[in-house]
């Protein structure tokens, strides 16, 4: 690989100030490629993970023990410390005289029920909780007597998207 002249100038630099050897500096490049830095080391604010989806789901499943996928998680990588998962949904839509609940999931087991609904209504649902270290999976799941999660892709006369935010408290 070749040098650019702002390696060389920084090498240069660090030999001259901090009389490290030269192959040190060489070898500096090789090491930060292949022990990057960690973003669990992040602080409070720290976005972890985001997901969306931007169309409607229609929710069928009358179980909270086995929803309707609504939002399906990428794996994310947490530290085992606080967060908080903001779900955002621009409506939610019971069949008529019906309900509809909102629950997070990790695979089948349900974390907390965040919503429950009786009108047509939209909004955004918070829950603390502190996963183990490591990746997880989760799932935004819907159940009750039918209806729809809304979604959209913005834009002009378009709903936003509903999505499920993880970020470190």
């Amino acid at each position: 690989m070749a040098d650019s002249s702002f390696s060389k100038s920084v090498r240069s630099v660090l030999s001259d100030t901090m009389n490290l050897p030269a192959e040190f500096l060489s070898f500096l490049p090789q090491y930060v490629a292949q022990n990057p830095v960690s973003t669990l080391d992040r602080g409070p604010g720290y976005e972890i993970g985001y997901d969306q989806i931007t169309a409607p789901v229609a929710i069928t499943s009358a179980s909270e023990a086995a929803p309707t996928t609504i939002i399906t998680c990428e794996e994310h990588s947490f530290d085992g410390n606080l967060v908080l998962a903001e779900v955002y949904f621009p409506y939610l839509t019971p069949v008529a005289g019906g309900s509809i609940g909102i629950s997070l999931y990790e695979g089948s087991t349900e974390l907390a029920a965040i919503a429950s609904n009786l009108a047509q209504v939209g909004g955004t649902y918070l829950f603390r909780f502190t996963p183990s270290a490591g990746t997880h999976t989760y799932k935004v799941g819907g159940y009750g007597s039918g209806g729809s999660a809304g979604a959209g892709p913005g834009g002009t006369n378009q709903f936003a998207p509903a999505f499920i935010r993880f970020t470190k408290v």
